[in-house]
């Protein structure tokens, strides 16, 4: 099976921000390497939604109505094995975020 990218991602002000685990597409294609562009690009995503995301419990998360939140719950049961687990790769990459932003120790 083929590994798929983790990201996050946020829109501030009208303007798109993502992180990744790995170097995305966008990374690609200038004269810096695709790891100090991915770098560059991870430390202007906002501190402020990567704690917000530490702290986000999915399965109490609002659907605009009972269809959606059917077709979510069963995305998230499919996809990700459950709530619990889904929480749990969102705080991962939450956590990684927060190490690349500088914003907590490693340690």
């Amino acid at each position: 099976s083929e590994k798929k990218t983790l990201a996050m991602a946020t829109c501030v002000d009208g303007t798109g921000h993502i992180l990744t685990n790995v170097p995305a597409p966008c990374d690609f294609g200038s004269s810096e390497p695709a790891l100090s562009v991915q770098y560059d690009r991870q430390h202007k995503f906002p501190a402020e939604r990567v704690a917000a995301a530490v702290k986000t419990d999915l399965e109490r998360a609002e659907a605009s109505n009972e269809e959606d939140k059917g077709m979510i719950v069963k995305c998230v049961n499919e996809h990700f094995g459950g709530f619990d687990c889904a929480n749990s790769k969102l705080r991962v990459m939450a956590a990684a975020g927060a190490i690349a932003l500088g914003t907590v120790d490693e340690g």
